[in-house]
This record gives C-alpha cells, sequence and structure tokens, in this order.
C-alpha cells in the first residue's frame, strides 16, 4: 500500500476547484479504507478549513466530524460542526450533522446534552442513539419508550425488544411491560429472547436485577461467538 505521505501531495497538486476537491476526497477514501482515520480527517480538515465555502463545506464537515470520530477524536468532531453551521442546508444534511454532533456529545460522556439534542429524534439511527444514552443513563421509562419504538420499526430486532422490556420493569412500568411484552413475545414466539421476554415479569424487582441481566448478557455472549 502506498504510504500515507503519497497521499498527502494529493494537497499540494490538486488543481482548485471541483476537480481538485474531487482528488482530495479520493485521498481520503483511500486512507480512510486503510484505517488511517486521523492521516484521512487532516486532509478533509484541509479542504474545509482553505478551499470550500457556504453549504458545500458544511457538507464536507459533517465527513471530517464522521472521520474524527473514527480516529477517536470526538472533541475535534465536535469543533468542525459547530465552526461550520450555516442556514440553508437541506434536511438530509442537517440530520446527519445533528446525529453526528449527539455521538461526539455522548463519546465526550455529555449524555444530557446529547440527549436534549436528539429530543425531536425522527430517523431510526438517532432513535437508536437516544435510546442508548438513555439507557447508559438509566433513564428507564425513555429508554423503555425509544427501544419499544425500534422493535415496532424492525420487528427482527430482538435486542431492541429485550432492552425495551427490560427497560419497563426497571421503570417500575409492569402495565408497560405487560403491553409490550405480549406482543414482543408472540413476534418473537419459538426464540430464546421470546421465551426471555415472557418470564421476566415472574419476578420480583429484586430478583429480576440479581439474575435476569446475568441471562441477557449470556444470551449476548454466545451470539457473539458464533
Amino acid at each position: 500500500e502506498a504510504p500515507p505521505r503519497l497521499f498527502f501531495a494529493y494537497v499540494s497538486f490538486a488543481p482548485p476547484g471541483r476537480e481538485g476537491d474531487a482528488l482530495i476526497r479520493q485521498a481520503a477514501d483511500r486512507l480512510r479504507a486503510l484505517g488511517l482515520y486521523a492521516d484521512a480527517a487532516a486532509l478533509l480538515d484541509h479542504q474545509v478549513s482553505k478551499r470550500l465555502r457556504g453549504l458545500e463545506r458544511s457538507r464536507v464537515a459533517a465527513d471530517l466530524a464522521e472521520m474524527q470520530l473514527q480516529a477517536k477524536s470526538p472533541d475535534a468532531a465536535l469543533r468542525s460542526l459547530r465552526s461550520t453551521r450555516i442556514a440553508g442546508l437541506d434536511t438530509e444534511t442537517n440530520a446527519r450533522r445533528r446525529l453526528i454532533e449527539a455521538t461526539a456529545l455522548a463519546r465526550l460522556g455529555k449524555n444530557e446534552a446529547a440527549a436534549a439534542l436528539l429530543e425531536a429524534a425522527a430517523s431510526p439511527s438517532e432513535r437508536a442513539l437516544r435510546a442508548a444514552i438513555h439507557w447508559e443513563a438509566r433513564r428507564w421509562s425513555a429508554a423503555a419508550d425509544d427501544y419499544a419504538f425500534l422493535f415496532a420499526a424492525t420487528p427482527a430486532d430482538s435486542e431492541a425488544a429485550l432492552r425495551a422490556a427490560t427497560a419497563f420493569l426497571l421503570a417500575g412500568d409492569r402495565a408497560g411491560y405487560r403491553d409490550f411484552a405480549n406482543s414482543a413475545a408472540e413476534q418473537l414466539s419459538g426464540t430464546r429472547e421470546g421465551d426471555l421476554i415472557k418470564s421476566m415479569g415472574d419476578v420480583d424487582r429484586d430478583a429480576f436485577l440479581s439474575t435476569f441481566m446475568d441471562k441477557y448478557h449470556a444470551l449476548y455472549a454466545d451470539k457473539a461467538a458464533r
């Protein structure tokens, strides 16, 4: 494979305008494919800070921020997004930038800010991130609602179903659990997850906390090992 320094020659020799920008993007994509995320981000950062303006700059900044997340630099990702905010972006680009910003905030441990950013989450990817944030923060009622939504949208997502059922019980919402479990267990009939969801309501909260999570982790550890 070509060493990273050769890709940086694209910056020096790339002509101005769209053709040069396309060459830089190709070089960044190649570095990304090699797993050299920090190097790829450096190319895109040059493009965002030196070559692009307006709407295109904000769009490419989303690519840059995503690359910086892959390079484990959430602080840099936030700076890239916040320094390129602009009115007039299309809905899809705005949603993508919002998701990346919320991810960066969550990785920095700023769960409150991340959840607030996703308060009006509409897309499944935004809802999934918000659900994970609520789960991590032990906001069980909010996590239950989000995971139940995700399972309704994708009935094959058995992990979302398990997390929804778990969160309902941890929130102390046994009525919510029963309504959800009746539907989810039927859709997951014949699976280990379906059987587990049906059995969860048979124990009190303390017993649930001490035994169910062990079963939950064992189930997904077994799947990961396959």
